[in-house]
């Protein structure tokens, strides 16, 4: 099972690349990844589905500007894939017209509509919880985070922080 969700998931990443086909990659025997990860979180990933394919993956891990940098190597970026962390960079790459539609049906098939972009220019690979903390004083019941009111003096009952704000402390 996790042979086949190694090669399925870069199989994913190498369509939604930018680069017109997964040939191309697979006949040049390597993929140049351009990610937000961090290492450690996608090398292991990376190592397995170079040992079962024989492609060679080349990344650039960077905390910012890859979109950017995409942009100004324009035609001639080496990027075949960008993985980002986030929506806000996931929408940026988008909107700058560095994506290109997936075209592969298997890749189509097995993911939702819910987890493509629009016109499948990107796919979700993993997803996150959101935790909610809320004083059983204050609430008769946890409201929705989708259904969420003001009280009566205008303060908010519920709040969350934008995907562009850091929500880790140490």
């Amino acid at each position: 099972m996790r042979t086949w969700l190694v090669n399925g998931v870069l199989s994913a990443l190498l369509l939604f690349s930018g680069a017109t086909n997964t040939y191309a990659a697979e006949t040049a025997g390597e993929v140049n990844i351009y990610s937000y990860r961090q290492p450690y979180l996608i090398e292991p990933l990376l190592k397995e589905f170079s040992d079962e394919t024989g492609i060679k993956t080349n990344v650039i891990f960077a905390e910012k500007g890859l979109i950017e940098r995409i942009e100004a190597e324009g035609r001639n970026s080496p990027a075949d894939v960008l993985l980002t962390v986030d929506i806000g960079n996931l929408s940026q790459a988008v909107a700058s017209g560095i994506a290109q539609p997936i075209e592969s049906k298997a890749v189509i098939d097995a993911v939702p509509p819910a987890y493509r972009g629009e016109n499948n220019e990107w796919i979700g690979l993993t997803r996150r919880a959101r935790v909610v903390y809320a004083s059983k004083a204050g609430l008769k019941r946890i409201p929705s985070p989708t259904k969420i009111s003001p009280t009566r003096n205008g303060a908010a009952r519920f709040a969350s922080a934008p995907a562009s704000i850091p929500t880790t402390w140490r």
